[in-house]
């Protein structure tokens, strides 16, 4: 994990017995060296990089040594990497909004391709002499249908202004998040536009991108969206069998209830 521009901290750091080990400025040397990490400066194979840090923190390389040596002792970073431990086990991966578009797509896909499978088997029931290859010879336009019905959407589609957003989304996701409204019979307003983006800047301060923010919203199946829904989400990993789970059958339901009543836009 490198280049990151902000890292989590947790409030519990002020009672950590380490830490309290520690005199301030060792503490300070502490959180400046966390910072490295998040720059990706501790990950770099630079000859140079104990020079870097010592920069980085306004030391000379001896008092550097005697920094280390001193957080290395209460067990908060490794003396010869300068690595913090148990980095990644605090530092949790997210998914990127690539993936969340991408998994909506897929699941799009899923069901388009069961409907089509669906009607193609009532077909060749009721018509046993259907000829296969006049179907493969209409699967070579999908995609040029699929162009055009997208260039038809966004001549209809009113240019929506994102001026109360923190950032205007990808175009594509914009597309996606379009078409998921239509979907929904929820067409989206610049009324609703501007209160999502309200809730954009909020989910921002969470950790999630625009682009995140509308495929969260996408994936979930929500009308509006709100950055409160996105807190202590349980999403389950990929490939893992999903067996009925009762809790979270009524918390869904209760969930779309609260939607529908309080954010309908």
């Amino acid at each position: 994990m490198s280049n990151m521009p902000w890292f989590r901290a947790y409030t519990e750091m002020v009672d950590d017995e380490k830490l309290r080990l520690l005199a301030f400025e060792d503490r300070w040397h502490y959180v400046a060296l966390l910072c490295l990490k998040g720059q990706g400066v501790l990950d770099s194979e630079d000859t140079l990089m104990l020079r870097k840090v010592a920069v980085k923190l306004g030391l000379d390389l001896r008092t550097l040594d005697d920094v280390v040596r001193r957080l290395s002792e209460v067990g908060l970073i490794d003396q010869e990497t300068l690595q913090p431990l148990a980095w990644d086990k605090r530092q949790m991966k997210s998914d990127s909004s690539a993936e969340r578009v991408a998994r909506f797509r897929a699941r799009k896909k899923q069901e388009q391709d069961g409907k089509e499978g669906s009607n193609a088997s009532v077909t060749l029931l009721k018509r046993p002499g259907n000829a296969l290859d006049k179907e493969t010879d209409k699967e070579g336009d999908t995609d040029t249908e699929k162009d055009k019905e997208k260039t038809n959407v966004r001549r209809r589609t009113p240019a929506l202004e994102f001026s109360a957003w923190p950032a205007e989304p990808s175009a594509d996701v914009v597309a996606d998040y379009l078409r998921h409204r239509r979907e929904i019979k929820a067409p989206l307003t610049q009324t609703a536009l501007n209160r999502l983006g309200t809730e954009a800047h909020r989910a921002l301060e969470m950790g999630y991108s625009v682009d995140d923010f509308l495929a969260e919203c996408m994936l979930r199946g929500w009308r509006g969206g709100k950055a409160s829904w996105l807190e202590g989400r349980n999403e389950p990993r990929a490939g893992q069998a999903s067996g009925f789970d009762p809790l979270a059958y009524v918390n869904r339901h209760r969930q779309r209830e609260e939607i529908d009543d309080v954010i309908d836009i």
